[in-house]
């Protein structure tokens, strides 16, 4: 999961991605944000790309959507924002694998809100340790992924 998404709200209360900028935010040019996300995305890429390299058929499962109840969100980032960052990590991965021809396991359709962020019934609320999680999908959310991978499999 791309750090500068879940890690760097405090980053979006100042600016935001040019294709949903607002007046009052610093404008960040999509160019940028792909250079900066390429920090994250290249080293699972490079992973993935050296497994098919070694006669592996490696696929990337893409992490469950953003949640709905996020700390983003309570911290006044916009939806459009988080989407959007999110839209482009995803981007931005499947760029780098295309070329290698590895597949990308989707989000099932059914887990997702109208919004295209997590629905509740698929959250996994809290950590194995307890804590909050604004992570993870439960078993649930598994099942589905499961079903999603089967279908790349076959």
């Amino acid at each position: 999961m791309n750090s500068i998404i879940l890690k760097g709200s405090a980053y979006w209360k100042r600016h935001e991605p040019f294709a949903v900028w607002q007046p009052g935010k610093v404008p960040l040019p999509k160019t940028t944000l792909k250079a900066i996300m390429e920090r994250d995305t290249t080293p699972v890429a490079r992973f993935l790309i050296d497994l098919k390299e070694a006669g592996v058929r490696p696929v990337w499962v893409t992490y469950p959507a953003i949640k709905d109840h996020h700390p983003m969100f309570v911290q006044g980032t916009r939806r459009e924002v988080i989407k959007y960052l999110d839209d482009t990590f995803i981007e931005c991965m499947q760029e780098a694998l295309a070329p290698h021809a590895i597949d990308t396991v989707g989000r099932p359709q059914a887990s997702l809100t109208e919004g295209g962020f997590l629905k509740k019934a698929y959250s996994q609320d809290v950590s194995a340790k307890g804590k909050r999680d604004w992570v993870h999908g439960n078993s649930l959310y598994g099942r589905l992924m499961l079903d999603e991978i089967m279908k790349v499999a076959a």
